[in-house]
């Protein structure tokens, strides 16, 4: 009984992280790279970090996650001092991290055994890659400005 409980939490939390990342990658193949972009990471971080089991899905996500975090920060340098250079090495993060989601979706159907979750997470890892590629589309707009 316990154990079934345990895998509906992780599935219920897996699923919402699932959602979040979506938006935002989204969002990123959109041009906006700021919205949300740190929140859900550290979101996504924090919460695999004090429920997942696994240790390798902690890794992915803490990696994934503090990427995430450092990309609007980058976004924001790089449009101060005017150097696509920043953005455009902080765009191309989204491809490692959305590596990463994918490896997690792996291992969490080997943690929970439910194939939804673990189908969540690897399209939102591949909408992650895509985004970085909205990212790029962004800074050659605001450089052809």
């Amino acid at each position: 009984m316990e154990i079934e409980s345990v895998r509906k939490e992780s599935k219920r939390k897996t699923c919402a992280d699932g959602i979040l990342i979506s938006i935002n990658s989204c969002l990123g193949l959109l041009g906006i790279p700021l919205f949300g972009a740190g929140i859900e990471s550290f979101i996504k971080m924090a919460n695999v970090l004090l429920n997942a089991r696994d240790t390798w899905i902690q890794v992915c996500y803490a990696i994934g996650g503090l990427m995430g975090l450092l990309t609007p920060i980058a976004t924001l340098a790089s449009y101060k001092i005017n150097s696509s250079l920043i953005l455009c090495m902080f765009s191309l993060v989204s491809i490692p991290c959305g590596i990463m989601d994918i490896v997690a979706g792996a291992l969490v159907i080997k943690e929970t055994y439910e194939p939804i979750t673990t189908i969540m997470l690897i399209v939102s890892g591949i909408l992650e890659i895509l985004a970085s590629f909205g990212f790029l589309i962004t800074v050659k707009y605001i450089l052809e400005k």
